[in-house]
């Protein structure tokens, strides 16, 4: 918002740090953009809200192949959060824009030259719903499962 932004952001789930997050929306006066939703247990529903956005932003700082993440792309929602091996390897350079990990700054900034640039935001989107298409749950399995193989 600080960089001109006009956003709506949803933040679908719970965890211990939920209210930590409550908080810091209403220190920044940020109530009016983003919304908590807190735990969703319809998946419809989850599917719907991620559907809905241009970008799927997530900031996993773990070391997890979170299955979100195949539901973007197969919803057509770009990637857009911390570079690593499993997002990186989902969507490449052509569904994701990927940022240092922990860096909060490079992430922001990637979300205002996406703002600033529609065509590549859109290309980024049309490239999601082409390499979503490929995936469904036998798909994801069966790939996940051949490296599994391979590696041991």
């Amino acid at each position: 918002r600080q960089q001109g932004i006009q956003f709506q952001a949803t933040w679908l789930g719970d965890g211990p740090l939920l209210e930590e997050v409550r908080k810091l929306i209403d220190q920044h006066w940020l109530g009016n953009c983003v919304t908590l939703t807190g735990f969703v247990a319809d998946r419809q529903q989850v599917l719907n809200q991620i559907r809905d956005a241009d970008l799927f932003v997530f900031c996993h700082k773990t070391p997890e192949s979170p299955r979100c993440l195949i539901e973007a792309l197969m919803s057509g929602s770009a990637l857009v959060g911390y570079d690593s091996p499993y997002p990186r390897d989902l969507a490449g350079n052509q569904a994701a824009y990927l940022t240092p990990q922990h860096d909060i700054a490079a992430l922001s900034n990637v979300i205002r030259l996406l703002d600033l640039n529609r065509e590549r935001t859109a290309g980024l989107v049309e490239a999601a719903a082409e390499i979503g298409s490929r995936y469904s749950d036998e798909a994801v399995f069966r790939q996940r499962s051949q490296l599994i193989k391979s590696h041991l």
